[in-house]
């Protein structure tokens, strides 16, 4: 599929709503974005947008209405940045990533607006390139996976917002792209891709996963519901298009590829699963496409062109409940609220 889709020829004809997607704004964040999360930051209502810009980090501050302003350095030097309660204190905390470096550190959010001081995590680290927050142990704490040129670390939470290195897991070459419940057995899991392009499973982030599917363009892996069930089904992006695996309900944690290839699923990057047009579907967000799921059939036919290539994030920032899509391009934070 190339391109230059017209959002206005739709074939089939569309089924669902367009996605609900307003003009985009511009905020400047005063350096070149590398990485982004959104949290609350600053101790004033609202989301906030801390992005990493490899010499700092930089926080900006949410009007909720999608403008973010007024850039300040915390003096954390990062390629990428993850957020997550880490202490329970609540108050959102800060993981800095070192992409290209050898440190991966923490700064816990003392009080509105206010960090600790950094905290490094047990290493070593070659060129840490990634971080995903998931609950691994059970002690409802958010646990953390840490992704480096050799390893794919587990760091359990000591529920008191410090971490004790665990397990590793996958192998040599892995990349994770997911972390979640995907069997709906109340601890997350980890979903890995390798260079061949197979997509691993691996339960609790343990040992070195099932494949679950194959053929995967870089890391273009997505999990939503598709298909009208409780449990978490698998999208994948192929050179021909989407290919939709249905999680089995009777064996939670297998999946059966569905037949056939869907327009506009395609490129390297991980796919954003969210409901983009309030009809209470899974709908997914390629670097170039907006593909919308039609209530009632599940099926996919209706695509929309879009800017979303990485760094990129599907979140609510305007606290009306949908996901809004806000990325980085150059100095700028690009935001489109619905």
């Amino acid at each position: 599929m190339d391109g230059d889709i017209d959002s206005n020829v739709d074939a089939p004809p569309a089924c669902t709503s367009p996605a609900g997607f307003g003009a985009e704004k511009s905020s400047n964040v005063g350096a070149v974005g590398k990485g982004l999360t959104v949290g609350n930051f600053d101790g004033m209502a609202g989301k906030d947008v801390a992005v990493a810009v490899g010499t700092d980090t930089l926080v900006l501050h949410g009007d909720q209405t999608g403008a973010f302003s007024n850039p300040k350095g915390l003096g954390s030097v990062a390629g990428d940045v993850v957020t997550e309660d880490f202490d329970a204190m609540g108050f959102d905390d800060l993981i800095f990533v070192g992409v290209g470096g050898t440190t991966v550190t923490e700064r816990l959010q003392t009080s509105g607006g206010v960090f600790g001081a950094e905290t490094a995590l047990t290493g070593p680290f070659t060129n840490p390139h990634a971080a995903f927050t998931a609950q691994l142990d059970g002690n409802l704490r958010a646990d953390l996976i840490v992704v480096d040129d050799n390893v794919r670390q587990v760091y359990l939470s000591n529920a008191n917002g410090t971490f004790s290195a665990d397990n590793a897991f996958g192998l040599a070459g892995d990349e994770v792209v997911f972390a979640g419940d995907v069997e709906g057995a109340g601890l997350e899991d980890a979903v890995v891709v390798d260079a061949t392009g197979k997509v691993k499973f691996v339960p609790d982030a343990i040992g070195n996963g099932t494949e679950v599917a194959n053929g995967v363009t870089g890391k273009a892996v997505g999990f939503g519901k598709f298909d009208g069930d409780a449990l978490l089904d698998l999208m994948v992006a192929r050179s021909d298009g989407g290919h939709l695996y249905l999680q089995n309900a009777a064996s939670p944690g297998t999946f059966t590829e569905q037949p056939g290839a869907i327009a506009g699923i395609t490129g390297n990057q991980r796919l954003l699963v969210g409901d983009v047009n309030g009809d209470g579907t899974d709908d997914i967000i390629t670097a170039t496409h907006v593909v919308l799921q039609c209530p009632g059939t599940h099926a996919f036919t209706q695509v929309e062109a879009i800017n979303a290539k990485e760094p990129v994030v599907l979140l609510d920032v305007t606290g009306d409940g949908k996901p809004d899509l806000l990325r980085l391009e150059g100095t700028a934070l690009k935001v489109r609220t619905q």
